[in-house]
This record gives structure tokens, C-alpha cells and sequence, in this order.
């Protein structure tokens, strides 16, 4: 009777546990095919990722941290694959982006790495309109939008410049974490003093990566294309700015030559047969159990 319920436990072990041999890892083809404990460097603040997982998933959570003087931002959610998962990066400092994929049969693979963004791209205007008021005073509105973190928009007006920190566009005051790497855009209203006899507005457009872009556009005439044509080829500037030094003129440099994602990969390609998730230490007590209790079924089945 003995070697029976022996037997039974046997069964019902197998059936609740779990099989501890199923693969499970993800194939990682971008940032980079080889992305874990790397440094990637892309070309703007908004980053794609993509993976293959291999084996069953649970869930996959996104881990993304940034710090630099003027903010301290941490993002963290779940998500039930890596297609074309976003995230956003700064620009000052470097980015810590940790990914930790869950499957069904309780394997965790881990990818840890690195994002520096060499952005040279100024930002752009959008759906931006004026509209003249009375004979100083005209009212302009639009979208400014930038890949990475718009930063400050200039208007040339009487008797000097007027400056929008996009920091402050939320209810018109600074958040308390600094800036938020995730926005990308955002929309301003104004009322600039501007005489008749001036026709034209011009208005220059900087990012966190002080990258800068001039338009000038007709007073009294909507704007619905992208970007209006500049007046001036956007340049990246190489120097940094604060929010309190405003900068009348385009600033130029040249962009550092660095290797930007989509352009060229340097990494090698990790194989796709050699997994990288970790064995749970409570599966692999109890797989450890169900092998006791089948070597002692088996002796007593023998005696």
C-alpha cells in the first residue's frame, strides 16, 4: 500500500511542476543585435525597441532612468512583447535602460545597457499661425517638436527678444522633477508686441541638445506645413545652455563623427542558441524533490 501512495505522489509532482528545460531568452535586433552590458549611441532621444523572445513570455517590464543638473526621470512599465516597444532618452548625461523579460515557465532573461545621444537635428514648427490684434500687438500660437527635448522658443519682437522654456508650458511653472525626456512637443500660445509696419516674424527654435533652427514667417498668414522655410540652415550648437541665458544668434559646430543607429552597425550579432534567462531557485528545489521521492519509489518498488 505504501509503494502505491509513493507512486501517486510521484504523478502529482510531475503534473504541478513545471518543466525547468524549457528555453526561454530573447534575440535582441534593436538598438543593436548585441545589446547587453553595451553603450549605444543613437542620434536622437526617441528609441525603438525590438526582440525576439524565444519561449513562452508572461510579461516584459521596461525599466528606463535618466539624471543630469535640470532633472531626474524614471519610467517604468510593462509591456507583452519587445515590438516597437519606445522609450526616450536625455541628452546631457547618459541613459540606464534595464529590460527584464518574464516567461510562463518562471525563466527571467535580463538585458542591461547604456543610451548616449548625439542628436544634430534641430527641432521644428508646427501648425503655427498669427494673427494681428491692433497696431502693436499681434497673437501667435503653434507646435514645436523635436525628436529628442525641445527646449526654448525665441520670437524676435519690440524692443527685444520674448522666450518660451518649454519647462514651463505645463499650467505656465516648472515641474519639480525638472524635465520630462518624454516630451517630444508642445504647444504655446502668445501675444508679442509688434509694430504695423513690421511684416515678418522670426522665431528661433532650440533643443536640449542646443541644436538651433531660425524661420521667419508673414505676419497675418497661417503656417500649416511642418516646418516653415528658414531663413538659416539649422546648425548644432556645441556649447551648453541654461535656462536663464538667452542666445540671439544661430550658433554653429559641427556634429561629433559618430556611428548613429540606422546608419551602421559595429556590434557582432550574439547566437541564438546560447539563452540567457536564469533558473528560478524555488523550480529547481522541487525539481531536486521530485527526483528524491522517484529514486526512493523506485527502491521500494524493488523490495
Amino acid at each position: 500500500m505504501s509503494s502505491r501512495i509513493l507512486i501517486v505522489l510521484c504523478v502529482l509532482l510531475l503534473i504541478v511542476t513545471p518543466t525547468s528545460g524549457a528555453p526561454f531568452w530573447v534575440e535582441w535586433q534593436a538598438p543593436e543585435s548585441n545589446l547587453d552590458g553595451e553603450t549605444v549611441e543613437v542620434s536622437n532621444g526617441t528609441v525603438r525597441l525590438n526582440a525576439t523572445i524565444r519561449g513562452s513570455v508572461d510579461y516584459v517590464e521596461i525599466e528606463r532612468e535618466y539624471k543630469d543638473q535640470q532633472t531626474d526621470d524614471r519610467d517604468i512599465f510593462r509591456v507583452e512583447n519587445l515590438k516597437n516597444q519606445t522609450i526616450h532618452a536625455g541628452t546631457k548625461n547618459v541613459t540606464q535602460v534595464r529590460v527584464r523579460a518574464f516567461g510562463k515557465s518562471r525563466g527571467i532573461d535580463v538585458t542591461e545597457f547604456e543610451l548616449i545621444v548625439n542628436d544634430a537635428t534641430a527641432p521644428t514648427l508646427r501648425e503655427f499661425d498669427t494673427t494681428r490684434i491692433d497696431n502693436t500687438t499681434i497673437a501667435v500660437e503653434g507646435v514645436v517638436y523635436d525628436a529628442t527635448q525641445p527646449h526654448f522658443v525665441r520670437f524676435q519682437a519690440s524692443p527685444g527678444q520674448e522666450i518660451l522654456n518649454v519647462r514651463t508650458l505645463d499650467n505656465g511653472r516648472q515641474t519639480l522633477g525638472g524635465f520630462n525626456i518624454r516630451r517630444t512637443s508642445a504647444e504655446f500660445e502668445r501675444t508679442l508686441t509688434i509694430p504695423r509696419t513690421q511684416k515678418n516674424l522670426t522665431i528661433t527654435l532650440e533643443d536640449r541638445a542646443d541644436n538651433t533652427r531660425t524661420v521667419t514667417v508673414p505676419i497675418n498668414k497661417t503656417t500649416s506645413v511642418t516646418t516653415p522655410t528658414p531663413s538659416t540652415t539649422p546648425t548644432a550648437s556645441a556649447s551648453t545652455s541654461t535656462d536663464t541665458s538667452p542666445t540671439t544668434t544661430t550658433l554653429t559646430a559641427t556634429p561629433a563623427a559618430t556611428t548613429m543607429i540606422g546608419e551602421s552597425q559595429t556590434s557582432t550579432p550574439t547566437s541564438a542558441s546560447t539563452p540567457s534567462g536564469e533558473i528560478n531557485p524555488i523550480r529547481l528545489g522541487l525539481n531536486a524533490l521530485l527526483l528524491i521521492t522517484v529514486i526512493v519509489g523506485i527502491g521500494v518498488l524493488l523490495r
